[in-house]
């Protein structure tokens, strides 16, 4: 993201998007292996996926705000998976959180060691794949995409909308600038002249 500039941001965001709806809409159990941080839009993606094992090591969480954009997307995500409380917190905060919090929030499924990670995935894989019908699992898939209403499909059209619009505010613009120059945001250099000490 940094080395591509405003321009780059802009075919990105909305290429995440795509990504994580055809993740969730998929017939097939998505597990995920993240042996390293998992931050902004790759958070989002694993809390797209039904099953997550993550390195204990691991920072997670959704900054976007921080940069002055909206989590739009992931608003969706979130919704049944962590408590409406949490969402907030995350979201409105975008601070990162340890891999056992996030496990104890029902973010995640698994925190294993990075030795374990791969062996673990692939044995639940294998019981997964040796204990369910494939067929059932589509079905179970669709049901909990299409449950509900509004549709996860129409909240997933309103995100993108929510979105798109964000890119267009004047602290979006300045925020994605100051992180691509690598300087603090704007918000935060205003915050801390207002609040010297002083001594």
């Amino acid at each position: 993201l940094v080395d591509g500039g405003a321009e780059y941001i802009d075919a990105f965001l909305p290429a995440l998007d795509r990504a994580i709806s055809r993740l969730l809409f998929s017939d097939r159990p998505l597990v995920t292996a993240c042996n390293g941080h998992a931050i902004a839009g790759g958070c989002g993606l694993v809390s797209a996926c039904d099953m997550s094992f993550v390195n204990r090591e691991a920072k997670l969480g959704f900054t976007e705000t921080r940069i002055g954009f909206v989590p739009a997307l992931v608003s969706v995500l979130l919704k049944g998976k962590i408590s409406d409380t949490d969402t907030r917190d995350l979201l409105l905060s975008g601070k990162l959180i340890r891999a056992d919090e996030a496990l104890n929030m029902g973010l995640i499924n698994v925190v294993c060691s990075s030795a374990h990670l791969d062996s673990d995935v692939r044995s639940y894989v294998a019981s997964f794949c040796r204990n369910t019908s494939r067929q059932a699992v589509a079905a179970t898939k669709k049901l909990l995409c299409g449950s509900g209403l509004p549709s996860l499909s129409d909240l997933l059209n309103e995100a993108a909308i929510v979105n798109a619009e964000a890119r267009s505010l004047p602290d979006c613009k300045k925020g994605i600038a100051a992180f691509l120059r690598k300087e603090a945001a704007p918000w935060t250099v205003d915050y801390e002249k207002d609040h010297r000490d002083p001594a």
